[in-house]
């Protein structure tokens, strides 16, 4: 199915750039497949689309870092991230 129609791009497009590690967000999408750049009604399209993949990844592939599953975690639910003493994000 055609996800963004300014630039033809699809929803196996999208879970392949997912699956390859190229893109975890709309806004990588962006950069990697030129979607929502024009009029911006595939955003919402395209980033169910993300997390869908993302989801299916993991009860796929548990994963097996802790911080790879805080990070999924604050991207699936979007809980506020902390700051670390260094200033990173967690």
């Amino acid at each position: 199915m055609y996800i963004c129609l300014c630039q033809p791009v699809t929803d196996g497009q999208i879970r392949e750039a997912v699956c390859s590690g190229v893109a975890c967000n709309v806004r990588q999408l962006q950069n990697h497949l030129g979607i929502a750049k024009q009029c911006k009604r595939c955003a919402r399209a395209a980033k169910e689309v993300v997390n869908e993949t993302l989801l299916s990844l993991e009860r796929n592939h548990p994963p097996t870092h802790s911080i790879h599953a805080v990070a999924m975690q604050a991207h699936l639910e979007k809980i506020p991230t902390t700051q670390s003493a260094a200033g990173f994000s967690l």
